[in-house]
């Protein structure tokens, strides 16, 4: 019988071996380029989708907001012209002309267009703006140009256009 305590090794302390620190550290860099490269590639698509959102949003505001005017407009003539501006003659005053206008880089609405420096800016940042007669309804048309972004190159994604049709009967009081 040997009696006598046993010496532990160097070997047998509990502790890592190179290898095994080598894969835990290769594990744990490859998680955290993982995390690294999610985030880089989360900020970069709300970096594009977010000028698109906006302009989809101010589109549709501009479509609501022209709806309503035309819907609610208590007229007793309408004049289309050019297809980007619309005249309503006022039903309680005849003399008095209410305009919506597209001037190429804002939709303006002229409350009285014998004061046309009164007037209220409905949308900016609208490709074009239509408006057209159609069995008694006025159908509207807004399009809008997606933005471009960084990292595209000349491809279809740039030439995109959203585009926004309805068509509003118009309440004559």
């Amino acid at each position: 019988m040997n009696i006598s305590p046993k010496l532990k090794s160097l070997h047998s302390i509990a502790a890592y071996t190179f290898t095994e620190l080598l894969v835990a550290s290769t594990i744990a860099l490859t998680v955290a380029l993982a995390v690294v490269y999610i985030i880089v590639f989360v900020s970069k698509a709300n970096a594009i989708l977010i000028p698109q959102m906006s302009g989809q949003q101010a589109s549709s505001r501009a479509m609501q907001v022209l709806s309503d005017l035309i819907r609610n407009a208590e007229y007793h003539t309408i004049v289309i012209t050019g297809n980007t501006r619309i005249d309503f003659e006022s039903l309680e005053d005849p003399g008095k002309t209410k305009r919506i206008d597209f001037t190429g880089s804002y939709i303006a609405y002229y409350p009285d267009v014998s004061n046309s420096g009164d007037f209220r800016i409905l949308a900016r940042g609208i490709e074009t703006l239509s408006f057209s007669l159609v069995d008694q309804m006025i159908e509207i048309k807004i399009i809008f140009k997606y933005r471009k972004y960084k990292g595209y190159g000349k491809t279809e994604a740039e030439k995109l256009n959203g585009t926004f049709i309805t068509r509003v009967f118009p309440r004559n009081a």
